[in-house]
């Protein structure tokens, strides 16, 4: 018992600075009533400086759900309160509401037959855990947009997490792309066929005794996997079908229900990406060997001609969370004022009109139009995701009319741009 209590408090153990420091804003626990859960789940939500306001009573938010990793809390995360008050006092992000849900499940240490769950719930629908994918698109999104003032809809939705969270964000955005903005998943199992690589470690906590959740942390990740993907309920004690047989070689008939969740195959196969924007990051050193599934995500999307933003940077699974933070909000806030203005465009003031791009997604150019019903002064700037400016198309005074300009990605890295 010691030992398992052990492991899981080193995996869980994440910066949380926000505990000690002043957020700008109000930080909101509640417990709420689910109905696809059945259940009532605990949820945090940050309203940015300046919400509750009279001169804003009328302003409306982009929201951010986030989702927490295997063994975390919404509380784990909260330190990127810190970082988001941080770039609004600078200007350089607009205020937006987070919202945080539990995504836990109890520790199995009483569970009997199909009681038996185990600690994550990977933001699926399971016959074991419930229905936790649906809990996030239908529960939390009203949630969001009845009890708080968000921008409703699309246009005003963002998705983000780490580790179990950024597998659930990155699935469930690329199942409901027409329910969010953008996405950002950090350090998450994105690609479920390249999990056996964990067989070895696997059987080194295993030390010659047979599976079991209690053996380790990645004992207890696949237990969970398990749980969300392959269920068996007639089974006891544990009502799971394993990826892994006695002798620790691959199942291949519980791996290919593994792969109807897979987020790579969902890079490879699912409608409507095109219009999501997309964000993925993973550390160089990550300890579950996490580098190598996210490589795998990117080289689907790039074989498909998704355009998205990928990064590996220097750090492990958990050590740079709150660091990471910070361009997962620039990101979130650039695609919220491209959405914004994309979704808004038909009530455009009738001196100009920003029209679509194409081709869209591009390589290496792309052509933009825009009308003017006067002669005006104009500028055309493009920037990248992070809002830096990276080139100027236009600026001078043109007639009124149907106008275009040319995006040269001659020299850009591939990723997001944006135009104003």
């Amino acid at each position: 018992m010691r030992r398992l209590l052990l492991i899981l408090a080193l995996f869980v153990a994440l910066p949380n600075l926000a505990s000690a420091q002043t957020r700008d804003g109000r930080l909101i626990e509640r417990q709420v009533f689910c109905p696809t859960l059945n259940e009532t789940r605990r949820v945090q939500i940050y309203l940015p400086g300046g919400y509750d306001a009279p001169e804003n009573s009328a302003r409306r938010y982009p929201v951010v759900i986030f989702l927490h990793g295997f063994g975390a809390s919404p509380g784990s995360y909260s330190a990127q309160d810190l970082v988001l008050d941080s770039l609004v006092r600078a200007g350089q992000v607009q205020p937006m509401i987070l919202v945080r849900p539990d995504g836990g499940l109890p520790l199995p240490l009483f569970g009997v037959g199909p009681s038996r769950r185990y600690v994550g719930s990977f933001y699926t629908n399971s016959e074991l855990n419930g229905r936790f994918e649906n809990y996030i698109t239908d529960d939390i999104v009203t949630l969001a947009d009845t009890a708080y003032r968000t921008i409703p809809g699309r246009a005003g939705h963002g998705i983000a997490g780490h580790s179990m969270g950024g597998y659930g964000a990155l699935k469930i955005a690329f199942k409901h792309p027409a329910q969010f903005a953008a996405v950002v998943g950090h350090s998450g199992p994105v690609s479920l066929d390249l999990t056996p690589n964990l067989i070895p470690e696997l059987q080194r906590e295993s030390a010659g005794r047979p599976l079991s959740f209690f053996n380790g942390i990645v004992s207890a990740f696949t237990f969970a996997l398990s749980g969300a993907f392959s269920p068996d309920l007639t089974k006891t004690p544990d009502p799971v079908d394993l990826p892994v047989d006695a002798a620790f070689q691959p199942v291949p008939s519980v791996l290919a229900r593994w792969a109807t969740e897979d987020v790579k195959q969902l890079a490879l196969t699912a409608p409507g990406l095109g219009a999501l924007r997309i964000y993925v990051d993973v550390g160089d050193h990550d300890e579950y060997k996490l580098t190598v599934q996210n490589d795998s995500l990117d080289a689907a999307l790039t074989r498909r001609g998704i355009v998205h933003r990928y990064e590996v940077y220097s750090g492990g699974h958990s050590d740079q969370i709150t660091t990471r933070a910070e361009p997962e909000l620039r990101f979130l806030d650039a695609a919220f004022r491209q959405t914004t203005t994309v979704a808004s465009r038909d009530a455009a003031p009738v001196g100009f009109r920003l029209l679509s791009a194409a081709p869209n997604p591009f390589n290496p150019t792309t052509t933009i139009r825009y009308q003017l019903s006067t002669a005006s002064p104009v500028k055309l700037e493009a920037f990248d995701a992070l809002g830096r400016q990276v080139r100027t198309l236009v600026d001078e005074t043109q007639a009124a009319g149907t106008h275009t300009a040319t995006l040269d990605a001659d020299g850009l890295a591939t990723g997001v741009y944006l135009v104003r």
